[in-house]
């Protein structure tokens, strides 16, 4: 994930990651974004590797690039895998393993196009205006037909096995809610800014009961002070305490909310 295969191919993928990675690490701040990244590569490497473990999909790439030809004469791809099996070599003992970026750049523009899905994105060839959902659902059809293509050295698997390890990962941070999780995280946000203020409570650690470590109540500034932090770094940012003060504002709304 950390290594290319030249010049052109990394920086077609640092260049992917500043342009979707900048939207994706403001909405769930740094340490989010850093999981989504490497769930999403290494979901990527392994959804290639489980499909081409045989090394048939490496011999296709010898075929075509015409070395094996030219040593060994006429030879289909499967016959070349059936050698590559008799002698049991695998995949990674063959090629080393793929590498790239590619895999964890894809998950990171399905996280964009979730979180930010009417963002319009203008792209290079053609230079066509479409919003940024229309444009990954675009990229993911080409790459699932490309991936019938035997002639390819690109790992496309690799890519489409990025693009499902940040679907999945941002479907958990958003519970399958529908509108998006920055939508849904900042509109929660207002709401329990706006309720805390009208109620002009505190929040005692411990919950609704009263009862916690600490016998000194969270003031309003401090919950103030809390949402700032989370609206604007997101909740990866948040230490211990702060995550706590968080927990109980919102216990304590729920509690009140019941009764």
């Amino acid at each position: 994930m950390f290594a290319h295969g030249g010049l052109f191919h990394i920086l077609f993928n640092m260049w992917g990651l500043y342009l979707f990675g900048q939207l994706v690490e403001r909405a769930l701040g740094p340490r989010r974004f850093l999981n989504l990244y490497l769930c999403s590569g290494l979901l990527g490497g392994l959804a290639w590797m489980a499909a081409n473990w045989s090394g048939e999909f490496y011999a296709k790439c010898l075929l075509n690039n015409g070395y094996i030809t030219r040593m060994l004469g006429p030879v289909t791809a499967n016959e070349l895998g059936a050698i590559l099996r008799e002698a049991d070599l695998t995949v990674y003992s063959v090629t080393g393993g793929v590498v790239g970026a590619s895999g964890a750049v894809f998950g990171v523009m399905v996280a964009a196009a979730m979180t930010f899905p009417n963002v319009q994105m203008a792209l290079l060839f053609p230079p066509v205006v479409m919003k940024l959902r229309t444009m990954v659902i675009c990229y993911a059809v080409i790459e699932v037909w490309q991936s019938f293509d035997q002639s390819s050295s690109v790992a496309h698997l690799a890519h489409l096995g990025g693009a499902l390890g940040g679907f999945l990962y941002m479907r958990r941070l958003s519970q399958g809610g529908s509108r998006g999780l920055w939508p849904s995280l900042t509109a929660w946000l207002g709401r329990l800014r706006r309720r805390w203020r009208a109620r002009g409570f505190k929040v005692i650690p411990g919950g609704a009961s009263g009862v916690g470590d600490s016998s000194v109540p969270y003031s309003a500034a401090a919950v103030d002070r809390v949402l700032d932090k989370l609206s604007r770094e997101g909740y990866g940012a948040l230490n211990d305490e702060e995550q706590e003060i968080l927990r109980a504002a919102s216990e304590q709304l729920k509690n009140r909310r019941s009764r």
